[in-house]
């Protein structure tokens, strides 16, 4: 846009409409340069009607409004004096329309989830004459009536605005008997226009404090054309629509800018600029200050017949070059004080046609305060003569101060001589601005799995705020299908909503939102996907949205399917939320990440005499492939996964490379020994142990079938688990194998409960490491529940596990951490305490 202006082609910008908070404004409308547009209204009609409204037991009479009618059309012209009301349930959306004739009637129908303009097409489609809309319980404005006005269009119908109060209480009667509405009287009226419309992005521009908009034009429900076919049967006399916004009111100026050319092919960018900032009338300055309005409302006729241009020479810097440039608005930006007084000047060019005499005044709009009330802005003569350019310097005095967030000096040049009045808004702050909304929003944990099963079943985000807050609601934004929930907005829920936030809050995440139906709140799990959490605050000085994410919500492990192996490479076909939701994560917001990032994929081949483990490299077609040429024979395949949302799965095989044959679990290996099956432990090992106040520790003693080399899997019945999870908390269960043991408590049996049963399993090998002094002890907890196994990788409260040593002046060494950990000695047995089963050794110490 600067380019362009540079160049000689007048440039314009719509501001956005992102308002009415401030420095909303959006590119390329910051430009300095280009001819930035904001939106203001016109006089409008509004039509209102005193109704009575009645039912079974309800009679109301009251005023309401029209917040829409038909286009070119009155709605008493289109309404009868009475009419049958029918009573739509839900909210007004296609399917609520199912079984509920409104052919020729009034459709009474509540606010929310949906469009207006949808519920009043629905209506309109299903043969209704009329709507009457009554708000939400917790919509805008409630209990009264909605307050807005949508305009006219061919598609409307018209649509009564009342309350909630008194539309909740007529439907209920409605549920009842008939009812009907009737029309006493209609009384038309006409808003004022010259507002700035509330949805009109503000400045300042950031972060040079900017005046933005330069200037404004009308936006607000503006008459378009809009495409028709003759095929639609409607002709070309329906081809019209109303819009609202920037863009809407940006042509206006554009078209203004293109006249005055016409008018004056000898002007460039910046006198188009300063004659339509110059010639523009401010408005009211009490509700619409200078980063709301600008110089004012564009006055096509003045700005094109001007014969004085008044210009604020401005520096701008592009790519290390600065270049030199004018135009209507006189910002210093923002201007520390500091222990000493100081001025800063600028200069104010006035450029005339006829010359004549030319007065200053400066208009405060928004004084200073504090120290820095005392600030003035003063020119350097009062009036000047003008006899083709002139030039005149303007005073910033600066009092000696501290600078305050929020402490401006606003306001307008007027210059008059007896060709007109002119004006050049100013702008000066006295430190940054005041920080309000959101200062830090964070998720705790990007991953949760909110199974129930301990693991990350719960994340959680933290919001802090510059300022009070007075209501702030935290919602699921669904990534993947943005055009979910009751909106079709992508929202699928809320799970919290805070009132008067002070400064912080860390809000807790479940898995768990609700949205309100019928005036009542429905709780419901979130699906597994990918969502952004966000939060949309409410403070004096507007609404703000924050979010962050993605959040995987992912209550499921890894799945794997269709298992095969030919010429020695072992192929399978892999199902996973990471791996599923990559392609549209990849397309529609530019995320990548490959599926080995997410989930940990690991394998461990062994034909009994050898064992071999490595990485599996997950493809992100959901696919797998690993490499064993050369292989023969037979072999147990174990695939392992874990997952960043704390999911954990794994799937046993045997392979036979020879007969290209892979199959479900862990058979015997032909010319192997017979693997040693797991040992259920009985009520008989336990005795009276649960019962017994003297018996701390119960002691299971495994069998020495069922110990392979140190090594054995115990497993634990459902049955058992219970009455264990029952006992004291100072009661505990020892699982002694060989010499090494595995110590489980209270807290670790509640945790198994979810189970149908528990098997652990100690491993025991050798290791010729020099200066280990014991053999190596990994320990395996495996949670079953039917068919389905996954391995528990983390407990709620501590186990031990009693590794056989030679004596007390060791440490225990985690493998897997690569870390020693803390230990101590016990009847020739070091005793780790830890929540994250892992592989120990015992080693000489340092």
């Amino acid at each position: 846009m600067n380019n362009a202006m540079m160049l000689g082609t007048v440039s314009l910008a719509a501001t956005g409409n992102s308002g009415p908070e401030r420095s909303t404004v959006g590119g390329p409308a910051t430009s300095t340069m280009a001819i930035s547009v904001g939106n203001t209204t016109l006089p409008e009609q509004r039509v209102a009607s005193n109704v009575t409204l009645e039912a079974e037991g309800f009679s109301e009479t009251l005023d309401a409004n029209f917040m829409a009618f038909m286009m070119g059309t009155h709605p008493e012209t289109q309404l009868d004096t009475a009419m049958e009301v029918v009573n739509v349930p839900g909210i007004g959306a296609s399917e609520d329309f199912e079984g509920v004739d409104v052919e020729g009637r009034i459709a009474l129908i509540q606010r929310g989830e949906i469009a207006f303009v949808d519920k009043i097409w629905n209506a309109r489609e299903n043969g209704a004459r009329g709507v009457i809309i009554y708000n939400s319980a917790d919509g805008s404005n409630a209990p009264g009536p909605v307050d807005i006005f949508l305009g006219t269009a061919f598609d409307y119908i018209p649509t009564l605005d009342i309350s909630h109060t008194v539309g909740a209480e007529f439907a209920a009667a409605l549920e009842s008997g008939s009812g009907q509405v009737t029309f006493n009287s209609f009384e038309d009226t006409m808003t004022a226009g010259d507002q700035v419309n509330a949805s009109s992005s503000r400045g300042p521009s950031t972060p040079n404090f900017d005046i933005k908009p330069d200037i404004t034009a009308p936006g607000t429900n503006i008459l378009s054309t809009i495409p028709v076919f003759a095929s639609s049967g409607d002709g070309y006399e329906k081809a019209y629509a109303q819009y609202t916004g920037t863009s809407m009111a940006t042509p206006h100026a554009a078209g203004i800018a293109a006249l005055i050319l016409e008018l004056h092919p000898e002007w460039g960018p910046f006198d188009v600029k300063s004659a339509m900032s110059n010639t523009a009338k401010v408005l009211d300055t009490s509700a619409f200050d200078v980063f709301a309005q600008g110089a004012g409302l564009v006055q096509p006729y003045a700005a094109a017949t001007t014969d004085t241009l008044i210009k604020v020479p401005h520096e701008s810097t592009m790519d290390g070059t600065t270049h030199t440039h004018t135009r209507g608005t006189m910002s210093f930006g923002y201007e520390s004080p500091g222990d000493a007084a100081r001025t800063v000047t600028k200069d104010l060019i006035i450029e005339s046609g006829s010359g004549g005499t030319y007065s200053f005044e400066v208009v405060t709009t928004k004084a200073p305060t504090g120290a820095m009330a005392g600030a003035t802005l003063t020119p350097s003569m009062n009036s000047v003569t003008v006899n083709g350019s002139q030039t005149v310097e303007f005073t910033l005095d600066i009092p000696a101060g501290t600078a305050e967030p929020g402490n401006e000096f606003l306001g307008y040049i007027n210059v008059s001589s007896g060709s007109g009045t002119y004006s050049v808004p100013f702008a000066v702050g006295f430190g940054e601005p005041l920080k309000q909304g959101f200062a830090e929003f964070a998720l705790n944990d990007y991953h949760m799995s909110p199974n129930g099963d301990g693991v990350q079943d719960e994340t959680s985000v933290y919001a802090a705020f510059h300022n009070p807050q007075e209501m702030t609601q935290f919602s699921w934004f669904d990534l993947l299908n943005p055009s979910a929930g009751p909106a079709a907005d992508g929202y699928i829920g809320d799970f919290a909503f805070e009132t008067g936030i002070q400064s912080d809050i860390t809000v807790p995440i479940d898995g768990t939102m609700y949205n309100i139906e019928n005036d009542e709140y429905v709780y419901s799990d979130v699906p597994d996907g990918v969502y952004t959490i966000d939060a949309i605050s409410l403070h004096e000085g507007g609404i703000e949205l924050e979010y962050d994410g993605p959040l995987f919500v992912k209550r499921e492990a890894t799945q794997v399917a269709e298992p095969a192996v030919a010429s020695g490479i072992i192929t399978a076909d892999v199902t996973d939320l990471y791996i599923e939701a990559l392609p549209s994560l990849q397309e529609m917001y530019g995320m990548s990440y490959h599926p080995n990032d997410m989930i940990n994929a690991t394998y461990l081949l062994s034909n009994g005499t050898a064992d071999e483990e490595g990485t599996v490299e997950l493809n992100v077609d959901g696919s797998l492939a690993m490499d064993f040429t050369g292989y023969t024979g037979a072999y147990h395949l174990t695939l392992e996964f874990a997952d960043a949302a704390g999911n954990s799965a794994s799937y046993p095989y045997t392979v036979d490379f020879d007969a290209d044959v892979i199959t479900e679990g862990q058979d015997e290996l032909p010319g192997g020994e017979t693997p040693v099956e797991a040992y259920a432990v009985t009520e008989a090992d336990i005795g009276d142990g649960i019962t017994r106040n003297d018996i701390k520790d119960i002691h299971v003693n495994i069998p020495e079938a069922y110990v392979d080399e140190g090594s054995a899997t115990i497993s634990l019945s459902n049955t058992l688990i219970s009455q264990f999870a029952e006992m004291r908390p100072n009661k505990t269960v020892v699982l002694n194998v060989d010499g090494s043991a595995v110590q489980l408590t209270v807290g670790n049996f509640q945790q198994f409960a979810q189970y149908d049963s528990v098997e652990v399993t100690l491993m025991r090998s050798e290791s010729s490491e020099p200066n280990h002094v014991s053999d190596i002890h990994e320990v395996i907890l495996t949670g079953i529940s039917g068919e389905a196994e996954e391995t528990i990788t983390q407990l709620n409260s501590a186990m031990s596990v009693m590794i056989e040593a030679p004596g007390r002046h060791f440490d225990v060494y985690d493998i897997a951490a690569e870390t020693v950990v803390k230990s101590k000695y016990n009847k020739k047995q070091q005793v780790v305490e830890t929540t994250v089963p892992s592989s120990y050794v015992v080693i000489e110490q340092n």
